[in-house]
């Protein structure tokens, strides 16, 4: 207040220090000299203006009322900032005198605006300040009035209204929320108070959360006691307000904890507890549901998937069927194939560092488990990757893991086999026999290696020489011996098979170069001709 001393002088400074110390009768002669030691209006406005404040934050109400009543009708003072920015209605609202009631009552009767901002303060106007420490006189005294100034000004008060308007449990009220969030309120603004909650904090109706909610508010925002919305509808027995959090996914089990270790459902008691009990058991069945839904998805997939392998696979064996084998190869190219499996079981036999590749086929888990098929040209690591894989599920599950290993060479599968064993001494110890069928293996018996004269009589063994499968395999055993007739029962079953192991073991049926497998197999392998 220097400038008053520095404009109006003694008089003025005198003014305004009997204002702050309430002396009646000094202000009264002090006011009526005022034209004589503050000519202008500007400078009587600004005098009376300090001596307002003044008066107010000595909490001296009838010296505020003196002040106005003096000069009110002539010199607007309400409104008159101070160097800060403060109106005196701030002052009033963010003082802890005893009369603040009167003196906020008294500056608002004379017309106080509640949006005037202080300039130190921008964000912290005189409503801010009544909703923060003021709420329940603000309701109690001032809310009509203001419901009144809230409709007129929908855009300027939408950011600090809404929360007094939320917390407001009438039609009215929810009427104009509605109004305040499409004229740009933020329903996520937390208010300037120690607490920091949001406008879904304090909803007291259904429906002005749902309006909250369907303006973008966040059912998950915290207060500063990590109270969610939910926790305090839960904690007021707002059923209404909490059906609607809930039903718009608020969470309300142990994963949504406050700063006391408590959950929604921990302060929730009668209807409101027995509400979030019925909707956890809900959204269990609903969840299960969900699982049994995708699992039947999956079988299904798997059973499509499994019916059209069968498929090729069937028009694969008529193929063969239908094409006469193919001549024995020369002598020189015998001995080159056999050079390379001898290759191949020299790869596996060392042991030597993957490579990056590799590496991650042989760490590949596919989810959910399904087949892998490895292609490859000879030298490239096919059989060291499978054997690794062998070796690293039996290292992980032992015996419990059934594997078996089929080649049709004997040479690499005696390479295979004792790779493996000396990988696993363990496997070692398993007490060698014959295994007639996969049914009658021990767990001790794995992991098994067979070649495909072994493996075909095991499966007709294990399954039975009726079983469907074997509409598929007696096409191809006829391809393989053109001269054989149709195999019956599980002897001429496995006499069939030993033969065209026999006869798959003398050489190969066909060359097969990259242009032969892209044009024949690859086509087959992916269905429809596709191309990888």
């Amino acid at each position: 207040r220097t400038a008053v001393v520095w404009e109006a002088g003694e008089q003025g400074s005198a003014l305004v220090h009997a204002a702050g110390l309430g002396q009646h009768a000094m202000m009264t002669r002090l006011l009526q000299m005022l034209p004589g030691y503050a000519p202008s209006a500007a400078a009587q406005q600004r005098v009376c203006a300090a001596a307002l404040h003044a008066a107010v934050e000595s909490g001296e109400v009838e010296a505020a009322e003196l002040v106005l009543g003096a000069s009110g009708r002539q010199l607007p003072l309400v409104d008159v900032q101070d160097s800060a920015g403060r109106t005196a209605l701030w002052l009033a609202l963010a003082s802890n005198v005893e009369r603040w009631e009167e003196l906020a009552g008294l500056l608002l009767a004379h017309g106080a605006n509640l949006l005037v901002a202080a300039h130190a303060q921008p964000t912290l106007r005189p409503l801010d300040l009544a909703l923060m420490f003021h709420g329940p006189w603000l309701k109690a005294t001032q809310w009509a009035p203001l419901l009144g100034i809230l409709a007129g000004n929908r855009s300027t008060w939408a950011g600090v209204a809404v929360h007094a308007v939320a917390e407001t449990p009438d039609s009215t009220a929810e009427q104009l929320l509605e109004e305040l969030l499409a004229a740009g309120a933020d329903a996520n603004r937390k208010r300037l108070s120690l607490r920091g909650e949001t406008a879904l904090h304090v909803a007291r109706t259904g429906r002005a959360a749902q309006l909250l909610l369907a303006s973008e508010g966040r059912w998950e925002l915290v207060d500063s006691s990590n109270n969610t919305p939910l926790h305090c509808a839960c904690a007021s027995q707002n059923l209404e307000v909490a059906t609607v959090l809930v039903r718009h996914g608020a969470e309300f089990g142990r994963v949504a904890l406050n700063a006391d270790r408590k959950s929604p459902q921990d302060l929730a008691r009668g209807e409101c507890l027995r509400f979030l009990q019925g909707e956890l058991a809900r959204r269990k069945a609903a969840h299960e549901a969900k699982l049994r839904e995708e699992d039947e998805r999956q079988r299904q997939k798997e059973q499509r998937g499994a019916a059209t392998r069968l498929e090729e696979l069937d028009r694969m064996c008529q193929t063969l069927a239908q094409n006469p084998r193919l001549a024995d190869q020369s002598g020189s190219s015998k001995l080159g194939a056999e050079a390379e499996v001898k290759a191949e079981a020299v790869n596996v036999w060392e042991e030597r560092e993957l490579d990056v590749e590799q590496t991650s086929i042989v760490n590949l888990a596919p989810h959910p488990p399904s087949s892998l098929l490895v292609i490859g040209r000879s030298g490239t690591g096919k059989t060291t990757v499978a054997v690794e894989r062998m070796v690293q599920a039996y290292e992980a599950h032992g015996e419990s893991f059934n594997q078996v290993f089929v080649t049709m060479n004997a040479v690499l599968l005696d390479c295979v086999q004792k790779n493996f064993s000396a990988r696993c001494p363990q496997h070692r110890l398993a007490a060698e026999r014959q295994v007639q069928s996969l049914s009658d293996a021990r767990p001790s018996d794995f992991p098994l290696f067979l070649n495909i004269k072994q493996w075909l009589p095991l499966i007709i063994r294990t399954v039975g020489a009726d079983h469907a499968m074997f509409s598929h395999i007696t096409p191809f055993l006829q391809g393989a011996i053109p001269e054989a007739r149709a195999p019956s029962g599980i002897d001429g079953m496995e006499a069939a098979a030993a033969a065209a192991a026999t006869a798959e073991q003398a050489g190969p049926t066909m060359e097969v170069d990259m242009q032969c497998f892209e044009k024949t197999f690859w086509p087959r392998m992916v269905g429809g001709g596709r191309r990888a």
